[in-house]
């Protein structure tokens, strides 16, 4: 008997630190969903960035990341103090915003939910196809920054930032909403508040 209770503890204590490892990023999200679709993103445009630049996407190994301001529209009792004028670039659910097509309230809940389940700052582990480096450490001048991606409940569509630079004056960056094509395939659907240096 207690040969048998030891083995189950062991097999739980196991089960435990599979599950953990397995919410590395958000308590919402698996880790899964969050690689499978950066993977497929980082993938998406390698080919054309090993032909101009002989190697793979650089990621920087700092996590995006999400600001409360991305949600003021939609829950300005719980940041009544903000300034909303001085943040537009930083809004995402304006009234007269497209992303009422993609995400319902509903939606819209999930997505604050996972903003506020996110439990990393640093990516642990790279991607596919991308190179993951300290900025400190880097000796390019091209390079990506990700956010976690939040997806809808549904996982039909999800949105993420994403910033590029391309040397001292030179990058472009903004929101990105992707509709699932189904196998781990997506499609952009918008592209949200987008800058260009």
């Amino acid at each position: 008997m207690k040969t048998y209770r030891t083995l189950m503890i062991t097999c739980l204590l196991l089960l435990a630190s599979q599950f953990s490892f397995s919410q590395t990023y958000s308590s919402i999200v698996s880790d899964k969903e969050i690689y499978d679709f950066l993977n497929w993103q980082t993938k998406l445009i390698t080919e054309s960035e090993k032909k101009l630049y002989g190697k793979n996407r650089t990621v920087i190994v700092d996590i995006l990341p999400w600001d409360s301001a991305n949600f003021i529209n939609m829950y300005k009792d719980i940041f009544p103090d903000r300034e909303y004028y001085d943040l537009d670039d930083k809004y995402i659910f304006k009234t007269n915003k497209k992303l009422n097509e993609f995400f319902t309230q509903e939606n819209k809940d999930y997505l604050f939910k996972q903003f506020t389940s996110i439990t990393n700052a640093v990516w642990q582990k790279k991607f596919d196809s991308g190179k993951l480096v300290n900025k400190d450490n880097i000796y390019t001048p091209f390079y990506y920054y990700y956010s976690i991606p939040l997806f809808s409940k549904d996982r039909k569509y999800v949105i993420f930032q994403m910033h590029y630079y391309c040397g001292e004056q030179c990058g472009r960056g903004g929101y990105y909403i992707y509709r699932s094509a189904g196998n781990k395939q997506w499609m952009l659907v918008t592209e949200i508040n987008t800058w260009v240096l």
